[in-house]
């Protein structure tokens, strides 16, 4: 019997129970609903077996599967049947089958956090919508009445969700484009009997379906974005898995929908599946500062261009405006940095930040209750968790007491700090008298102070053989800004005068611009008289260029491999060592002398609203919050139109920005083809436009500053050993190093197999979205190693390279990154992490073709 006769047989068998839409032929597959599911199931009269195993079938990405295929195992036929990728539905049921009511879509890990007041009585209530999740809630509450104080609830309340007949979709959380990854679809069936399910998952174009099926008296696999389902038997109280291959083709959010319907009840989910682009992300921001005076104009092109090597689709370009110089940071209060907080100083980004925005919007008068929360709660937080890196002697340092000794920078720093934040949290006053007598206990008696700590910030250093200068200016500061604190002054009197003079005494010898920027601004706040001397030696030595005004150290330029960027971010001692300058000017009032510092300084700001690294972020931050408050003005109005100067990319946005959408930031998607963009701004104020581009690269951009070399061990399906070795490869040592390690899609590393007996230098691990970072003390030229196993906990294969990234915390910009990937994994396919689920058994295929002799 040919194929045209059985599929005109099918159809004269099945017409009583469905209609068919004209056009229907032999190139054609049907999209086989529930009800024609179960009635040819029924109505088969025999049944055709073809034997295949897993390596000997055939893929193919263009023909259209034509049968319907099972994996002939023992349980009730499991069966995958498929739309032609070309078709819409071509068989619809006349009698509808039971479809879920509604979709489950709401799957959060919290719920209800909420604040009620009671009546007269003590209680309230309300209603809310219940999760989609299937799970028991447990729920707990606290009280506060201003006559009997905290009340609590005795024991926790527990609210049971369940529904007898539903469906669970497990799957990895982030996969990379053009993996293959099996998603596994649960199907629980709790009630008292016996039911016929067909689980399918909804046709989605920015995925393909990897499905098996027969050709030709051939069993194939085939790729095509189609509309998938599988129906098998399910006896009372049984949990079943059906698996769904497929690759993703497009990034972003994935949606999968899945649908299960059954002779009793149906149920629905909707999930999103992460998919990002290969290789490693790379971003660039172009800041430009708008001043338009009073009812003037402004204008400035900004070049864009991404390397030739960049990941297909990956390219994207961000403009936004926004009427705050401090707004960008406000925005991004909680995102400063894409880099780790596992350490004392790194902790202080979640802390310091909110200090320097809440003091500017109470200025300004635009602390909304908002904005005063949220930075009040990031306050709180860090400060809680930086009492965990506090010494029993009142220091601090940078893992807390796993290091030999507190260090002098690093508890200067938290004084500093917590000091600041006194005006908004509150601050045990105890803690930091605590913290300044140990501060002072370290100091010689020439004015310097003595680091018994290990030096994480290498630029602390400065200029001087020990950094003595550096360090003594450093706290210097932070014993000023303590005085704020009841019972410090009594402390630190005399030994701030005798670091005074001590810089005093050394103000002929400072020659490097850090050292003259943070003494500068250390004898600036303690009204020194010699000021003016290093202020003037420091202003000698500042760069003058397009109407900006900076400090840069000698041969900190980065190289680039070829491509380099039109406008790149400075380093992070430069940004340091110019907010430092910025700060001081600040404290001089010197509006005029500040403008073309603070207009280069904005322009070094990332697109989540930091800078480079912690240090240079959070001066940066405290000396832009500090000059903004000077520039201010409330009668703020301005347009701002952004137009396309390259030939044959027409766009165009324009802005809007006053004082009532001020700290607002507008954002607009720039066509990735436009090459000059052209900022033009009318009215009168001072706004921030940045023009941000992302994009993924596959290989390495930048010139290394680290050796890099990784090995893979024991490669099997389930899992390998990786191991990381790296070396410095500048003058002297690195300061605290990172060593990120990315986590292949569908892999879990296992921490009880890190081994870093060859890493003398290493501290500690954290795990990080989609890596694992390590941290080391420093890198010098002796060759430090890492190993871990990676273990295989969901089932995808074709898996694509992952990055490994070696870099100075405190100066990213010295770095290297590199790639890596197991061959095996690499080379699998859906039969290796799958098996006989996805059809891969050497067993019988069942085709649900009629027998001619029906």
């Amino acid at each position: 019997m040919d194929f045209m006769k059985k599929v005109s047989h099918y159809r004269r068998h099945a017409s009583e129970h469905f209609s068919l839409k004209p056009g229907f032929g032999a190139t054609q597959v049907l999209d086989v609903a529930y009800y024609q599911m179960m009635r040819m199931a029924d109505r088969v009269g025999s049944i055709q077996y073809y034997r295949y195993g897993g390596d000997s079938q055939d893929e193919d990405t263009t023909a259209p599967p034509r049968t319907l295929v099972d994996d002939g195992g023992t349980r009730p036929p499991a069966t995958t049947t498929v739309s032609h990728p070309h078709t819409s539905t071509t068989a619809r049921p006349d009698t509808p089958p039971p479809v879920p009511l509604r979709t489950r879509v709401l799957f959060p890990e919290t719920w209800l956090w909420t604040n009620k007041t009671t009546g007269a009585d003590g209680t309230t209530s309300f209603s809310v919508p219940v999760p989609d999740t299937i799970t028991t809630w447990v729920a707990s509450a606290f009280a506060v009445n201003p006559a009997s104080g905290l009340g609590l609830t005795p024991s926790p309340a527990n609210l049971k969700v369940f529904q007898p007949f539903f469906v669970s979709l497990t799957m990895p959380y982030a996969v990379t484009r053009g993996e293959l990854v099996v998603l596994q679809a649960n199907v629980f069936n709790y009630l008292d009997r016996d039911v016929r399910v067909l689980v399918i998952i909804d046709k989605n174009e920015s995925f393909k379906n990897l499905v098996t099926y027969i050709q030709d008296n051939q069993v194939k696999k085939g790729r095509f974005s189609a509309r998938v389902g599988r129906t098998f038997n399910m006896t009372a109280g049984e949990i079943y898995p059906v698996y769904f291959p497929i690759i993703p083709t497009e990034t972003g959010d994935l949606k999968i929908n899945i649908t299960v319907i059954s002779t009793g009840p149906s149920d629905a989910v909707i999930r999103y599946l992460k998919v990002e682009p290969e290789g490693v992300e790379k971003e660039f921001n172009n800041p430009v500062l708008i001043n338009t005076g009073t009812l003037g104009t402004f204008t400035q092109d900004v070049e864009l261009s991404f390397p030739p090597n960049t990941v297909a689709g990956s390219r994207r370009v961000r403009a936004s405006v926004i009427g705050d110089v401090m707004g960008p940071s406000i925005s991004g209060l909680d995102s400063l940095l894409k880099m780790p907080y596992g350490c004392g100083e790194q902790n202080m980004l979640n802390f310091a930040p909110n200090i320097f925005v809440q003091k500017y919007l109470t200025i300004t008068n635009n602390l909304t209750p908002d904005l005063e929360k949220k930075a009040r709660e990031y306050m709180i937080k860090g400060y809680q968790r930086e009492m965990t890196y506090s010494h029993d002697d009142g220091s601090y340092s940078a893992f807390g007491k796993s290091d030999k000794s507190g260090t002098t920078w690093l508890t200067a720093f938290v004084v500093k700090s917590f000091s600041q934040a006194s005006d908004f949290i509150t601050i045990d006053e105890n803690v930091v008298q605590k913290a300044v007598t140990w501060l002072v206990s370290q100091q010689n008696e020439n004015g310097t102070f003595r680091e018994p700590g290990r030096v994480l910030h290498k630029e602390m250093q400065g200029g001087s053989a020990s950094g003595e200068r550096a360090l003594a200016a450093f706290v210097l500061i932070a014993l000023k800004e303590a005085e704020v604190i009841p019972g410090v002054s009594e402390l630190t009197g005399r030994a701030i005068q005798k670091t005074r003079t001590y810089l005093e005494n050394d103000i002929d010898l400072l020659e490097d611009m850090y050292e003259l920027a943070l003494v500068g601004y250390a004898l600036q706040i303690t009204n020194s008289p010699r000021v003016a001397e290093v202020m003037n030696k420091l202003d000698a030595k500042a760069t003058m260029k397009d109407g900006t005004k900076y400090w840069t150290k000698p041969e900190t330029g980065i190289q680039w491999k070829g491509w380099a960027p039109p406008k790149d971010q400075a380093k992070a001692v430069d940004i340091e060592t110019t907010a430092y300058a910025l700060l001081s000017l600040g404290v001089q009032k010197d509006l005029e002398g500040g403008l073309p510092v603070l207009k280069w300084v904005t322009s070094q700001r990332n697109p989540e609203g930091g800078f480079s690294s912690t240090q240079d972020t959070i001066i940066a931050l405290q000396s832009l919050a500090e000059f903004a408050t000077m520039v201010y003005s409330p009668n703020f109005n301005m347009k701002v139109r952004l137009t396309s100067k390259t030939p044959g990319v027409p766009f165009q946005q324009n802005f809007n920005v006053d004082a009532n959408n001020a700290l607002v930031l507008q954002t607009a998607d720039v066509p990735v083809d436009v090459k000059l963009l052209n900022i033009e701004a009318e009215g009168s104020g001072i706004a921030l436009a940045e023009i941000s581009t992302y994009f993924n690269t596959d290989e390495e951009i930048e010139v290394s500053s680290f050796d890099v070399n990784v090995t893979l061990f024991d490669e099997t399906t389930k899992g390998f050993t990786v191991k990381v070795c790296g070396r410095w490869l500048k003058e002297g040592n690195s300061g605290m190093a990172m060593m990120d390690i990315g986590i292949p899609s569908g892999m879990t590393p296992d921490m009880e197999t890190l081994d870093t007996s060859k890493a003398p230098m290493y501290k500690r691990s954290e795990m990080g979205y989609r890596k694992l970072s390590l941290y080391f003390d420093e890198f010098d030229k002796q060759v430090q190693c890492a190993s871990i196993y990676m273990a295989n906990t969901d089932k995808v294969a074709e898996k694509q390279p992952s990055v490994i990234r070696l870099y100075d915390y405190y100066e990213p910009k010295n770095q290297a990154t590199t790639f890596y990937t197991s061959k095996v994994l690499a080379d699998s396919g859906v039969c290796d992490v799958c098996g006989s689920e996805c059809f891969c058994s050497a067993k019988a295929v069942k085709t649900m073709f009629l027998s001619e002799n029906e």
